[in-house]
C-alpha cells in the first residue's frame, strides 16, 4: 500500500508496528554496579590451585547453581589458576566462595500516552473553469501525506515487580580459612536492579562482570552495561 493512499489510522498502526518491532528484536541492558577489595596480585594467582563453593546451604545442592560454580572455576581457570576438588581446609592455596541472593518487590510506576491530530490524507476536489467561450469541469482526488499534530496526553499508572540481584565473590588462602576469624584476600561484589529474575542468565552475567579483569583494582567501585538477552 503506498502511503499516499493510507489513511490516517492505517498509519499510525503501522508506526506502532515499526517500534514495537525494533523493541521486541533487541536486548535488555542490565546496568551492573561493581566494587572489589583485594590483597592479591597476577604473580600470586599464577598457577595456584583453587576450590570452588557456594555459600547458601540451599543453593549448594541445586544443579543450576554446580553449573554457576562451573563458570566462576573457568572464568579463574582463564586468569592461570587451576581448579581442584576438595573440602575447605584442604591443600587448595585458595577456597573461592560463591554468593547469590536476588530479593523483590511490587512498585507503582506512572507513564503518559502521547494524543495526536492526523491532518492530510486523501481528499476529493471539483472545479469548474472556464476560457475561450467554454465551460469545464475538473473533479478527482488528492492525495498528500498524513502529519501528527500534538494533542496532549493521559496519565496512568501501572504495578510492576523490582528485584534486586547481588552476587558475592570471596577467597582465602588456604592459611587464612585455618582462621577462628579469617579475612579474605579477595572480596568483590556485582549488584544489579532490574525486573528480570532468570537467575539462569542474570548469574553468567554477573560472574563475567565481576571477573573479566580478576583481580583487578583494589578499592574501586565501577558501573557497567551489560546485555541481557
Amino acid at each position: 500500500m503506498s502511503i499516499l493512499k493510507m489513511n490516517a489510522a492505517t498509519y499510525l498502526k503501522t508506526l506502532a508496528l515499526i517500534a514495537l518491532t525494533i523493541l521486541l528484536s533487541g536486548c535488555v541492558s542490565m546496568r551492573i554496579d561493581k566494587k572489589v577489595f583485594h590483597t592479591l596480585s597476577s604473580e600470586q594467582i599464577a598457577g595456584k590451585t583453587f576450590s570452588v563453593y557456594v555459600e547458601d546451604k540451599d543453593q549448594r545442592n541445586s544443579l543450576e547453581f554446580k553449573s554457576h560454580s562451573k563458570t566462576l572455576a573457568s572464568l579463574l581457570s582463564a586468569k592461570g589458576m587451576k581448579e581442584i576438588i576438595e573440602k575447605p581446609g584442604a591443600p587448595a592455596d585458595f577456597v573461592v566462595f560463591l554468593g547469590f541472593s536476588i530479593t523483590g518487590e511490587s512498585k507503582t510506576g506512572v507513564g503518559s500516552v502521547p494524543h495526536f491530530n492526523t491532518t492530510g490524507g486523501t481528499s476529493s476536489f471539483n472545479a469548474t473553469t472556464t476560457g475561450g467561450g467554454r465551460t469545464y469541469n475538473t473533479s478527482g482526488t488528492v492525495s498528500s501525506y498524513p502529519t501528527l499534530q500534538y494533542a496532549g496526553s493521559t496519565t496512568y499508572s501501572y504495578d510492576y515487580d523490582e528485584y534486586t540481584r547481588d552476587l558475592r565473590i570471596r577467597i582465602y588462602t588456604k592459611d587464612e580459612i585455618k582462621s577462628a576469624n579469617p579475612t579474605p584476600s579477595y572480596e568483590g561484589q556485582a549488584f544489579s536492579i532490574g525486573s528480570k529474575r532468570d537467575t539462569t542468565k542474570l548469574v553468567p552475567v554477573l560472574l563475567e562482570s565481576l571477573l573479566f579483569d580478576f583481580p583487578g583494582k583494589s578499592g574501586e567501585s565501577e558501573r557497567l552495561e551489560r546485555s541481557l538477552k
